[in-house]
């Protein structure tokens, strides 16, 4: 594939997927290193791209198969990442906006404000599941990028703290009064209370960012952050922050929750200067931390709810957190080379084989999970437990084979892998998907329907008489994602297929090598 074809994914990260039982998958977030890796590497033409490729984030359309945009501050944030990575100058120099003292000033007031203001346009969901057109600016992913930058430049204290008690004095009055509430019907503004878990990600973004101009200019680190590895664990906690102890319900009028954990920016902000402070080493704990977090949490989630029959919310499972801390990971490990002009990058394929490892091994437990039970339940705690002993006894054989001059390579092994968990998936959800695949049947109906009359009546009966043009879309949408994934599946078999065959000849010649000399 051509390296200029990645200037024209932009548009792909609009795309939200509709949410299933308690696990979601937002990728939006992804753009913003993405646009530092176009920005840094194809320079205004990285930039152009994502102005322009964007857009799409910009409004919202939302339908039962998902929605695409509605996240413009972070489109905002992507232009100036894009920008930031594209310039010549020293990262350190970009990050002493704004010159003036007295613009510092003000903006450092003025962004709390951003973290508790949002902008919309109503509008109830249209009938019969259409689309629904919507705009919504929620300006608290700019306000912490703001924040952070100001933080790096050298914001006054008092004049965060001033903004601070001014947004919090606005916010809760207006809250408690039952003022600015959202309408559904014309333009918008709501100020929401300012909350302290919202305090903490402001006064986070303020100090990270202080210490990143510290690094890359080659002063001493703040206390704070002079044992990153407790920081980066203190900040995800932040983000993770589970519904039992995230929050205080309390008994006011417009106010139920009291938020002192969970903010959504606290997990880039983590990865981020893990990757900056320790490189590559820092990219690997946090993601490998993330994804264990993920995953233990998402057995929970389903343990608890199948025991206590949804009596308590705990929340639902972000399925993009492992990419999304290995994504910033990188971007603050590339944004090192600033300073010292050496990362070893050759660790970082670890966060992405445990990334995929991660989803891999939570399709293949969901699917075992099925519908719960205490037999279901066990197996997908073996199956992950057997996930864990097989990646051992690969890392030990490999090593045992290195030691002989009969190292295996990597190469071929990762599209084998995903080629491993698609079959899996398919097979462990074989009934929904033959069910699918019954319903797709209507497609080959249509053409026929145009000169069969028995085509055309099982094409009416499909759809209760009247044809949904809606669903029919829909199904051709599954019907081009299912052939797409066959034709790569079939064709990655093919091109891999040999190097893997070799390789599982060398690994069974080496074990019966190796299990003879032991006889012996």
């Amino acid at each position: 594939m051509d390296t200029w074809s990645i200037l024209f994914a932009t548009p792909l990260f609009a795309y939200r997927p509709p949410s299933a039982a308690f696990f979601s998958f937002y990728t939006p977030y992804l753009i913003v290193p993405f646009a530092a890796l176009l920005g840094r590497r194809y320079g205004v033409s990285g930039v152009v791209s994502i102005a322009l490729g964007g857009l799409v984030l910009v409004p919202s359309i939302s339908g039962h198969w998902g929605g695409i945009g509605g996240s413009p501050a972070l489109y905002l944030i992507a232009l100036a990442v894009a920008a930031i990575a594209a310039t010549p100058r020293p990262l350190a120099e970009c990050l002493r906006w704004p010159e003036e003292d007295r613009a510092a000033w003000w903006l450092g007031f003025a962004a709390p404000f951003l973290l508790v203001l949002y902008v919309g346009v109503g509008g109830g969901r249209p009938p019969g599941g259409a689309l629904q057109p919507s705009f919504g600016f929620g300006f608290s992913p700019l306000g912490y990028f703001l924040l952070f930058v100001l933080g790096a430049r050298g914001v006054r204290p008092t004049s965060l703290l001033l903004g601070l008690v001014a947004a919090a004095a606005l916010g809760w009055t207006l809250t408690l009064n039952g003022v600015f509430m959202r309408s559904q019907s014309a333009l918008y503004v709501s100020i929401s209370p300012l909350q302290p878990s919202t305090v903490l990600g402001a006064l986070a973004m303020v100090f990270a960012g202080a210490a990143a101009s510290a690094f890359l200019s080659e002063r001493a680190l703040n206390k704070f952050w002079q044992r990153p590895y407790w920081v980066v664990v203190a900040l995800v906690l932040l983000w993770f922050g589970p519904r039992p102890i995230s929050a205080i319900p309390v008994d006011v009028e417009f106010v139920r929750v009291i938020y002192i954990l969970q903010v959504a920016a606290a997990l880039p902000l983590a990865a981020f200067m893990a990757g900056l402070l320790r490189g590559a080493r820092g990219v690997i704990f946090v993601t490998a931390l993330v994804a264990g977090l993920t995953l233990v949490w998402t057995l929970v989630v389903l343990v608890m709810e199948d025991s206590l029959g949804g009596r308590f919310n705990l929340g639902g499972v972000a399925l993009e957190a492992p990419f999304v801390a290995a994504a910033f990971g990188v971007m603050g490990a590339k944004a090192a080379e600033f300073r010292s002009g050496q990362v070893d990058f050759r660790m970082l394929r670890l966060p992405t084989f445990l990334a995929l490892l991660f989803l891999l091994a939570l399709g293949a437990t969901l699917a075992i999970l099925g519908e719960g039970g205490p037999v279901r339940t066990t197996l997908a705690a073996l199956f992950v437990l057997g996930v864990i002993a097989v990646v051992i006894a690969a890392v030990r054989l490999h090593r045992a084979m290195a030691a002989k001059g009969l190292a295996i390579t990597s190469e071929k092994w990762a599209p084998f892998v995903v080629i491993l968990g698609v079959v899996g998936s398919v097979v462990a959800n074989l009934p929904v998907v033959g069910g699918q695949l019954k319903q797709l049947f209507v497609l080959v109906l249509l053409p026929l329907s145009l000169f069969s009359s028995w085509a055309k009546a099982e094409l009416r009966n499909a759809f209760d008489g009247e044809i949904d043009g809606e669903a029919l879309a829909f199904m051709l949408v599954a019907a081009a994602v299912y052939l797409i994934v066959f034709v790569a599946t079939v064709r990655g078999v093919w091109r891999i297929g040999p190097k893997i065959y070799t390789d599982v000849s060398r690994i069974i010649a080496f074990l019966r090598q190796w299990r003879q000399g032991r006889v012996a």
